[in-house]
């Protein structure tokens, strides 16, 4: 069940942080500077990893992610977060409510090295 009694907020996280990660892709996305939030955010193991990857992610997911992401950026920097999932010690699946009336939107996490990344969209 969601609704925002349940999530927890999260304002200014962090950058280094999986919620910072979120937000500050989500900014980037939202401001279609889709090449910057490949550069920063995208795992290279398991989403950007070539040329054609890079194209499809831009033609298809950010444009539609993009859509919704100004809605899952809550005023002053805010996210709001209804589940986290922690599939393994790298790897977490971080659901946000973005609109009142949807079901929260699940955004996929990987840690590379010491840095959170996409490695789903």
């Amino acid at each position: 069940f969601s609704g925002s009694s349940m999530a927890e907020t999260f304002k200014k996280p962090a950058i280094e942080t999986p919620h910072g990660v979120i937000l500050d892709g989500l900014k980037l996305i939202k401001e279609g500077k889709f090449d910057n939030w490949i550069q920063k955010h995208c795992s290279k193991e398991k989403k950007c990893f070539n040329a054609q990857t890079n194209a499809a992610l831009k033609r298809y997911n950010l444009p539609a992610i993009q859509r919704r992401a100004g809605k899952c950026i809550k005023d002053d920097d805010t996210i709001e977060v209804t589940r986290t999932d922690k599939i393994s010690e790298t790897e977490l699946k971080i659901f946000l409510q973005c609109e009142p009336t949807a079901m929260p939107v699940p955004f996929w996490l990987i840690k590379e090295g010491t840095v959170w990344k996409f490695s789903n969209i």
